[in-house]
C-alpha cells in the first residue's frame, strides 16, 4: 500500500536533481489556517559508525510530531512517537544488513566535527527510504549542509484542497 499519505505535495521544480527546498518552509506552511499536518523529509550528509566501521551516508530527517499522520510505516520496536533527539529508526533491510537491531547505538559524525551516539528505537520496511531516519531536531546544534526535498501536507479540517493548496503555494512562490 501507499505508504505516503497527503492531499499536497510540495518539491522543488527540478525534481530534487539539483538542489531543496528551504528548510525553513515546513514551519512557513505549518501555521497556516488552511493547513493540517505537514512533514517535511530532509537530509543531511553523515558518517556513520556501524560495528567499529566508518560509512559516508545522508540522514533523513523529518519532523517527527507529524509523521505519524503523513508516513505509514510498519514498525518493529517503537515508531514516531519515539524518534526524538537522538533516537532514530532504521530500514529492516539495513537493520539486516548492518546485523543491527533495536536499543543498538550508531555513531554519527558530521561537516562540523559534530559527533553523538544515535540509539536505534525501530526498524520499519520501506521501498523508498534506506537510511537512517531521525527528527529534525537533531540538527538544531550542528552546521552542516541540509535540505529538504519534499514536503507532504493535508488541508486543514473544513478547509477544501484547493484552498490548502493557494495558501501554501501563496508562501512558496517567495522561494526561487
Amino acid at each position: 500500500g501507499e505508504q505516503f499519505r497527503g492531499d499536497i505535495s510540495v518539491s522543488t521544480s527540478d525534481q530534487g536533481s539539483g538542489g531543496g527546498l528551504p528548510t525553513t518552509l515546513v514551519d512557513e506552511l505549518t501555521p497556516l489556517p488552511e493547513v493540517g499536518d505537514v512533514v517535511a523529509f530532509g537530509g543531511a550528509p553523515v558518517r556513520l559508525t556501524i560495528n567499529g566501521t566508518p560509512e559516508d551516508s545522508l540522514i533523513v530527517t523529518v519532523n517527527a510530531d507529524a509523521a505519524e499522520n503523513l508516513i505509514e510505516f510498519t514498525f518493529t520496536g517503537q515508531g514516531w512517537d519515539a524518534v526524538r533527539d537522538k533516537s532514530v529508526v532504521v530500514p529492516e533491510d539495513f537493520a539486516a544488513d548492518n546485523s543491527l537491531e533495536v536499543g543498538d547505538t550508531i555513531g554519527a559524525g558530521f561537516l562540523d566535527g559534530t559527533t553523538t551516539d544515535l540509539t536505534i528505537v525501530g526498524l520499519f520496511d520501506s521501498a523508498t527510504v534506506d537510511s537512517v531516519v531521525a527528527d529534525r531536531s537533531l540538527l538544531a546544534d550542528v552546521q552542516t549542509i541540509r535540505f529538504d526535498v519534499q514536503i507532504l501536507a493535508t488541508a486543514a479540517p473544513g478547509t477544501s484542497v484547493d484552498e490548502a493548496r493557494d495558501a501554501i503555494a501563496a508562501v512558496a512562490k517567495t522561494y526561487p
